[in-house]
């Protein structure tokens, strides 16, 4: 059978709308491919930007870390350093104090120190040693309780010996209270020797020390 000429040309048409559609729908895919693959690549290279800002950033913050691990690197060397010297001026402290208080050798230098200013010891008290922390560390104490009469002046000159002296140099001066008594009066006087006027009539002090020692560990 054979085919006319019109429908061949309908036939070549048809196909050729096929073919052409076939080519479109091709490419709309390529083109829709396409720009998934340009959008891909834009936030690919938005991702590297961001990725960049952050090592940046991040080598900032590195290099501000470096700065004040150096800073607290020199402040933990000079506080060592400070610590060192604390620890000898404190090995050279605990060196100058007696490893125990002798009270006897106290009780004859402070009868020295009065004798010297013409002062009279009335009394002297010691008590037993007794521990105290001092920031960490154990000292043993004594206490010294000194009563003595005379002048005011030779009072306080007895004072400044003790406050002085290399042999108190871990001592404490815990108080110093002077009694001046009021002159006596003639009718008082009639029935008084002059030694008993002189006593009434004479300044006197009460004065209380403590003196540190470290036996060590």
């Amino acid at each position: 059978m054979k085919l006319r000429k019109a429908t061949w040309i309908t036939l070549g048409v048809g196909f050729f709308i096929i073919a052409a559609v076939m080519v479109y729908m091709v490419y709309q895919g390529q083109a829709k491919n396409r720009q998934e693959a340009d959008a891909s690549l834009d936030e690919a290279s938005d991702a590297v930007v961001v990725l960049f800002a952050s090592k940046r950033n991040l080598e900032a913050k590195l290099s501000g870390f470096e700065e004040e691990l150096a800073q607290w690197q020199g402040q933990i060397g000079q506080l060592e350093a400070e610590l060192n010297q604390a620890i000898s001026v404190l090995g050279q402290t605990e060196a100058g104090f007696p490893g125990s208080v002798e009270s006897i050798e106290y009780d004859e230098a402070l009868f020295g120190f009065a004798r010297a200013n013409d002062l009279e010891i009335e009394s002297l008290g010691v008590t037993e040693p007794v521990d105290k922390d001092v920031e960490g560390i154990i000292y043993s104490t004594t206490s010294f309780t000194v009563k003595v009469r005379g002048e005011v002046a030779d009072i306080l000159d007895f004072v400044n010996i003790i406050v002085t002296d290399d042999d108190f140099q871990t001592a404490i001066l815990k108080s110093v209270g002077i009694a001046i008594p009021r002159p006596l009066t003639e009718l008082e006087k009639a029935d008084l020797t002059e030694e008993e006027i002189k006593e009434k009539e004479t300044p006197s002090a009460t004065i209380m020390l403590t003196i540190y020692s470290y036996q060590g560990e």
